[in-house]
Parts: structure tokens; sequence; C-alpha cells
């Protein structure tokens, strides 16, 4: 299977997940409702994994740098 032929079924989920005004920046939301609607649960469910890794990842840079920031001053 070429990767074209790979990519359609994505391709035309982002075409359902940018709706009738066919934006050409998708949001989060617009994903969530297109996965939630067709049977793709199990891309749902990635897809919230994530984006609730990518907070995890976040918070973590926020208190490492918050850390530097408050050993900086020590010295």
């Amino acid at each position: 299977m070429s990767a074209e032929t790979e990519m359609k079924p994505y391709w035309e989920q982002c075409q359902t997940a940018g709706g009738p005004q066919r934006k050409t920046r998708l949001s989060i939301e617009d994903l969530r409702r297109a996965l939630s609607r067709l049977p793709d649960a199990k891309k749902l469910a990635r897809m919230e994994e994530l984006l609730f890794m990518q907070e995890d990842i976040k918070r973590a840079r926020a208190q490492f740098e918050e850390s530097d920031i408050t050993q900086s001053k020590e010295y």
C-alpha cells in the first residue's frame, strides 16, 4: 500500500473536521467533533492521550524553569 493510499482516510477526516467553511487551519475541537462522529474511537482516544501528554510536558517544563529561576537567585 502506498503512502498516498494510507493518507487518504486521514485527509478525508481533516476535510470533514473543517466543515462547510473549509478553513485552512483546523482546531482541536474540529478534530474532536469529526472523530467523535466517525467510528474512530481509537483515534479519538489517542488524540486525547497525546493532548494530555502535551499538557503534562508543559507543566513539567514550567516547574523545571521555575526551579532554575529559584536556584539562580540563590547564587
